[in-house]
Order: C-alpha cells, then sequence, then structure tokens
C-alpha cells in the first residue's frame, strides 16, 4: 500500500460500491498527521473495528480561499461547501449538480491537466525508484487517455458518473471544430516532448530515491489556531542534506512573480516540518 494521503483518497473516492483495501490494519494510520474523527469500518482482513479517516470538510485558509472569498462569498460556498459528498451515489441532486458544474473545464484547462498529471505520475515513479517510460510511449498514452474522457465527456457521462471527465464545451455545446480539438491535443504532446528533453528533468530524474520528501502532497500547518492548507509542487534534499523546494503557481500565468504569501506559507511549512 501507499501511504500517501492523496492516492488513498483518490482511491477511496473513485470507488461506486466497494473498497477493498489489502495490508496491515494499522497502515491508514500512519497516513496521515491531521486528527480528524476516526469511524470504524470493516477492513479486509475480516475484523471489525479497524480506524480509518473519515473524510471532514473542515474550515481552512489558503490563499486560493482567501481570493475566492473576497471576491464572491457566493462563489466561495458553491466552492469549498455547496458541493460535498456530490460524488456520492445517493447524492441530492442540487448537490450533484453543484459538484459536476464546480469540476467541469475547458479543454485548455483539461490539456493543462492531463500535462501536469503525466509529469506527476513520473516524478512519483522517480521517487519510488521505477524507470519512467520512453517518451513515445507517455505521449502514445496520454494521447489515448484523451481520446477515451473526449468520448465519456461527449456523451456527458459525468452526471451519471460525477468522478469523470467533464468539458464546458460538451456541457453548454459550444462549437468546436476538429482542428481546435486536435490543437489541444497537440499542444500537450509538445509540451510533454520539451519538459522530458529539459534540463530540469534531466537534473531531477538523477536525484537519490530516499531524497524525495514531497511530490504534489497535499500538506498542511497551524498559524494561531488556523489550518493552513498548501499542496508543494515539489521537495527534495540535494546531495549533502542541503533541502530543496521547487515552488511553481499553476494558477496564475508563469511570467507574472509569485504573490508573497504563496512563498511565504511553504517557507513557514518547511520551517515547522524540517526544522529539527
Amino acid at each position: 500500500m501507499l501511504l500517501q494521503r492523496n492516492l488513498i483518497y483518490t482511491g477511496i473516492t473513485r470507488a461506486k460500491k466497494l473498497v477493498i483495501m489489502v495490508g496491515h490494519k494499522e497502515g491508514p494510520g500512519h497516513c496521515h498527521k491531521e486528527q480528524q474523527t476516526p469511524t470504524k469500518v470493516h477492513s479486509s482482513l475480516g475484523e471489525a473495528g479497524s480506524v480509518m479517516t473519515e473524510l471532514k470538510n473542515e474550515f481552512s485558509w489558503s490563499k486560493t480561499r482567501d481570493e475566492i472569498f473576497k471576491t464572491c462569498p457566493r462563489q466561495y460556498w458553491f466552492a469549498y461547501y455547496g458541493y460535498w459528498n456530490g460524488w456520492l451515489e445517493n447524492a441530492p441532486e442540487r448537490t450533484r449538480q453543484i459538484y459536476v458544474l464546480k469540476n467541469l473545464k475547458n479543454r485548455q484547462m483539461w490539456a493543462g491537466e492531463k500535462v501536469h498529471e503525466c509529469i506527476q505520475r513520473s516524478f512519483y515513479n522517480i521517487r519510488r525508484g521505477i524507470k519512467v517510460l520512453p517518451i513515445d510511449e507517455i505521449v502514445s498514452i496520454t494521447i489515448d487517455q484523451m481520446r477515451a474522457e473526449f468520448r465519456s465527456s461527449k456523451s456527458k457521462n459525468y452526471w451519471k458518473n460525477p468522478k469523470s471527465c467533464g468539458l464546458l464545451e460538451h456541457e453548454y455545446e459550444v462549437e468546436v471544430s476538429d482542428e481546435e480539438w486536435k490543437e489541444a491535443a497537440g499542444n500537450v504532446e509538445t509540451c510533454l516532448r520539451n519538459f522530458y528533453a529539459s534540463d530540469i528533468y534531466d537534473g531531477l530524474k538523477s536525484h537519490l530515491k530516499d531524497g524525495w520528501l514531497e511530490v504534489e502532497e497535499f500538506s498542511s500547518f497551524y498559524l494561531d489556531d488556523i489550518k493552513i492548507n498548501l499542496v508543494i509542487g515539489l521537495r527534495h534534499k540535494r546531495r549533502g542534506g542541503r533541502l530543496y523546494l521547487r515552488l511553481e503557481d499553476r494558477k496564475k500565468p508563469f511570467r507574472r512573480p509569485l504573490h508573497p504569501i504563496r512563498l511565504l506559507c511553504p517557507l513557514c511549512y518547511g520551517e515547522m516540518e524540517y526544522s529539527s
């Protein structure tokens, strides 16, 4: 079992009727740091009473949440509270609708997401000592995934399976030519080939396995009793033990400087988490 909160969360929330977790019953307890209300579930080992984290929508602070709240409190409620549990099979119709509409994306966002997911998987594999596939195979697999997601979205399957891909162009029947869809796929291929041929990737893949500390993991720390959420793009140790933190703001144009708060939060987290 990969004891990472985001991976376990993804596995559980993708299941429709049943989750089977194989391993030591104490395992899930080691993957979280926050104090959350435990609930009793039946483990795959056949014993009742195994402790597992219950999904809770807790108040926390992040720069993105703060910006949305200041822009429109109503949007804030929909984005962080109104959608909650909308992925469940028995979700109320209104909650399901909010969840589905909240997760719709346009084709440009979809393309960026596929590039990001692909690179993230490669970093996970490097971290675990698994050889990364050749670039041609990476591109082929990613484009095949996009074709499957395109067909699913076009049929509006996301209303039946809210965890599946939903594109704004399909929901609102926006006219998009075949050439424009192909352009989105072409941009994905170009981005992937450029990244995997870059000096940045060449340097990162040579790092020792035990030097990788975090890769796109949801983290948090407390400041004045307020929980601060953040996602560290990449954190690892250089040879010699020096801590290295790579920050990137994927929500803003890459030419725009990072907001000071987006710099301060990871630095505070790093100080609290790794100062010892």
